[in-house]
């Protein structure tokens, strides 16, 4: 998909509504689009909004003229522009006017377009979004409106004589699913850097009126790690089908854990099998000890609360899904690479999941690494389904699949210690001795970060950071003593001690200060001691736990 964006500012946002013609339920979407947007661009936000996969000729018709992707002549001779160097701003658009972009000229996807509204751009470019919307896009190639709406009928009757066909063909395909957040993502990741005049710096957009700084001179020439080449996808592809043969769902639970030493790596790499209740089906990758202590700590219930499983994770996700659950860019490599699946938990797809980061592609390194993984995993499960070795699961062990004297060799063993490395105290005592002469309260605070679903700039390599937020909460009157929003350069341990520093100066030394993570704990610990501060690591932290409820409430309203 190209991106042709004027270099100039946006004067204009255009919300389009758009719907596609002749669908029942109607699927439409709301579009906020800047006008240094070409039509080009237009074609690609509306393949990204609706989960089109770029696979046929498109057009655009605004009153009596034709735009495409090349200058030619249509079946009528009527001359076809190019839509490259036709912006927004400059096609004079109108409230209320209607346009057609129409996709794939066999199927004939009629997508009525019509202006709702137009207001001035603001000083900061924003990239184009999606406001709202409903049901998912069609699926490619199923043939037309009264074809796709005929097979959504027979989809709804597993007794129909074609209903096996289509359901194979089909996958696991909800016409009811829409995530306006997931396709605002896949818009950013194109979109996100918006083009200023010459001389001026490129800024990044806001994201619910929260301003994000630009990404560093030194960043952007570091440039993003390279995605996996074609070879390691096919291998990935391949090895996950091996996988599906062995079914290691059938004999293993989520809780179950294989433990891999690969050569030239100095930490272990667990993999956790899931799939064993019959849904969200695959293999788990938790590279290193830092990765697998974020395993364990859900497994423990420690990050029970989703705000904080959110952003604390730290894995590799080989996912066996629907169709739908794939990218259009996913699908397309596909069927380059000649590979074909069938129904549902059967479609391959692959994410990296880094602390504070939104889950991601995985990178050509993940690819290496899962290739390694995958390979040893299918070894040692072999093993053990084979019999030749087994593992006391139930009571917390582990099967261990190790390169040892020239040989691999697989044993029940025991999870390893797993090392905490303390986040530094940010103080000095010097700085502490004001505060040891604060009066003591009764106070009972929770201190925590909670991790919201929605992008606050991005890193190096082009992911987008969680939003994030530090809260400092009176446990027992329920008031937020300390808030801040973090930018995507702030620590989070700094910010949660300097609320609790701040606090301190101003209200006294709390009686009791909870924390629900262990890094958290190793940071105050020694602030704490010294100010005579009880620390109670502690998986309750009703206040917080309820302000994230309200929170969760609130956003899904939005």
């Amino acid at each position: 998909m190209s991106r042709n964006t004027s270099p100039r500012n946006p004067r204009m946002v255009y919300e389009l509504t758009v719907s596609i013609a002749e669908t029942e339920p109607e699927i439409w979407r709301k579009l906020s689009v800047p006008g240094n947007c070409s039509l080009s661009d237009l074609h690609t936000i509306l393949q990204i909004a609706f989960g089109w996969e770029e696979s046929h000729l498109h057009s655009f018709t605004i009153g009596s003229v034709e735009y495409g992707e090349e200058p030619e002549e249509f079946f009528d001779d009527r001359p076809v522009h190019s839509e490259h160097d036709v912006y927004l701003d400059d096609l004079r658009l109108h409230s209320k006017q209607k346009f057609v972009y129409l996709y794939d000229f066999g199927d004939s996807w009629e997508h009525s377009i019509t202006v709702s509204r137009i207001i001035p751009a603001g000083s900061e470019p924003e990239p184009p979004r999606c406001l709202d919307g409903k049901r998912a896009g069609p699926l490619e190639d199923s043939g037309g409106s009264w074809a796709y709406n005929n097979m959504l009928e027979i989809l709804k009757d597993p007794k129909h004589e074609e209903y096996t066909a289509i359901y194979e063909w089909a996958g696991n395909f909800d016409p009811e699913y829409f995530n306006r957040e997931d396709v605002n993502l896949r818009l950013k990741k194109i979109f996100w850097t918006a083009k200023k005049p010459a001389g001026d710096s490129v800024k990044a957009g806001t994201v619910k009126n929260k301003a994000v700084k630009a990404k560093t001179a030194k960043a952007k020439a570091a440039g993003p790690v390279k995605g996996p080449a074609k070879t390691q996808h096919k291998k990935l592809y391949h090895l996950m089908n091996q996988i599906k043969e062995l079914a290691p769902w059938e004999k293993l639970c989520d809780q179950d854990k294989i433990l891999l030493w690969l050569p030239g790596r100095e930490e272990p790499v667990l993999c956790i099998v899931l799939g064993h209740i019959g849904e969200c089906y695959g293999i788990c990758v938790y590279p290193g000890f830092e990765s697998i202590a974020s395993y364990m700590r859900m497994l423990q219930g420690i990050d029970e609360n989703p705000y904080f499983l959110l952003g604390s994770q730290n894995y590799i996700m080989c996912h066996l899904g629907g169709r739908n659950e794939l990218l259009p860019e996913e699908r397309a490599l596909l069927k380059e690479l000649e590979i074909s699946f069938r129904g549902q938990h059967d479609w391959v797809y692959f994410r990296r999941s880094w602390p504070e980061l939104y889950p991601w592609h995985i990178n050509s390194n993940d690819a290496g690494l899962l290739i390694e993984t995958l390979t040893q995993f299918i070894s040692a499960y072999s093993r053990l389904a084979g019999g030749r070795v087994s593992a006391d699961f139930d009571k917390g062990g582990v099967l261990i699949h190790e390169y040892e004297e020239g040989a691999w060799k697989t044993r029940a063993g025991n999870m390893p210690p797993i090392p905490v490395v303390p986040p530094s105290p940010g103080f000095t005592d010097g700085e502490l001795d004001p505060l040891r002469f604060k009066e003591q309260t009764a106070a009972v605070l929770e201190a925590g970060t909670l991790y919201l679903p929605m992008p606050a700039g991005e890193n190096e390599e082009g992911i987008p950071f969680l939003e994030r937020m530090s809260l400092l909460i009176d446990g027992e009157k329920g008031v937020i003593v300390g808030q801040s929003f973090l930018e995507p350069d702030k620590k989070r341990p700094e910010s949660l001690f300097n609320m609790l520093f701040d606090y301190v100066e101003k209200s006294g030394r709390p009686k009791t200060l909870k924390v629900r993570d262990i890094w958290e704990e190793a940071l105050f610990r020694d602030f704490c001691h010294k100010l005579d501060i009880e620390l109670i690591h502690s998986q309750g932290m009703p206040q917080i736990d309820e302000f994230s409820q309200s929170l969760s409430q609130m956003l899904g309203k939005l």
